[in-house]
């Protein structure tokens, strides 16, 4: 999977949190 990081500069914040719950 790949970083959080890289998820920001092309998708939007929103899809980012939900990987940040799949990290949980």
């Amino acid at each position: 999977i790949l970083s959080n990081n890289s998820f920001q500069g092309e998708i939007p914040p929103q899809i980012t949190n939900c990987f940040s719950l799949v990290n949980l």
